[in-house]
């Protein structure tokens, strides 16, 4: 049995899910989501559940009849948005010049020679890319962040055929005088992927400069990634034990109780980032 709308990514994840509720008030059991992929293991060790196991997600990976339907449904639904996996999971139905949605963050991320390098991986893989060009072809953009149109564009992708997206984070209702009257006076607190681009060190730079002008404060940095050991001797280095505490990653029903606990919330990355769901849930946990 055919659907009106299936949703194609590597796993299902809790910025999937308030969105996926919406379209299941639209469409019921005419919506899908498949999971190409296992849930990401270091998610689960943090204390995420597997979130591949709700009721309309099919795990495509699981076996083969598992892969077959996924396959058919993804050829005879009227709408397919697909992203986090290669567009080629979809290239049938481009052939056929069905509804397809491609969402996507930025291209270039940088350095130059990376970018080189995707661009080329991503003519090579995507199955999609005449359709891209085409403007005249069912298969549009979804922007999630502010410069993924200009990129493709720059490719000579999705021009005039890009649109916005981005996450539906959970909104919590809170009263909000109470909220803020328990958070600790400047108390600051930063959390994502300890990755370059999204500058995790600029808040070690701040403690210091808060430090210099004798204000009182505290900082937590949570989260995870390549940048973790130079984060900690820069820590060590800048002598700032007493201000900042480097927490591993955590679940995100913990990581949102620290948004709620903190007066002032950090979003240093720069322009490769994309949109940035944690800003949406500070400002929601009154930050």
């Amino acid at each position: 049995m055919s659907k009106k709308l299936i949703f194609v990514s590597n796993f299902f994840n809790h910025h999937q899910k308030p969105v996926a509720q919406e379209f299941i008030k639209i469409y019921g059991n005419d919506y899908a989501f498949i999971a190409m992929t296992p849930f990401d293991e270091n998610r689960i060790s943090i204390g995420y559940q597997d979130m591949n196991y709700e009721p309309y997600v099919l795990r495509a990976y699981e076996n083969q009849e598992n892969t077959n339907y996924a396959r058919k449904l993804i050829d005879e639904a009227e709408c397919v948005v697909v992203g986090g996996v290669p567009v080629s999971e979809a290239s049938s139905r481009l052939k056929l010049g069905k509804l397809t949605f491609m969402y996507s963050e930025r291209f270039f991320k940088g350095p130059l020679w990376k970018d080189i390098v995707r661009f080329f991986k991503y003519s090579i893989y995507s199955g999609g890319r005449k359709y891209a060009k085409d403007y005249h072809a069912k298969f549009y953009l979804l922007c999630a962040g502010a410069f993924a149109a200009w990129d493709y564009k720059t490719c000579g992708l999705f021009k005039n055929k890009a649109y916005k997206w981005g996450y539906f984070p959970e909104v919590k209702q809170h009263d909000i005088e109470n909220l803020i009257s328990h958070k600790k006076k400047n108390s600051i607190l930063w959390a994502g992927r300890f990755l370059n681009w999204k500058h995790p060190e600029l808040a070690l730079i701040l403690a210091d400069n808060l430090r210099k002008r004798n204000i009182d404060f505290s900082l937590k940095i949570i989260g995870s990634g390549e940048m973790q050991g130079t984060l900690i001797r820069t820590l060590e280095v800048m002598n700032l034990h007493k201000y900042v505490e480097i927490i591993e990653a955590m679940s995100h029903e913990k990581l949102r109780e620290e948004m709620e606990n903190s007066q002032i919330f950090l979003f240093t990355s720069n322009k490769y980032e994309g949109w940035g769901a944690v800003a949406n849930e500070a400002m929601n946990s009154g930050c």
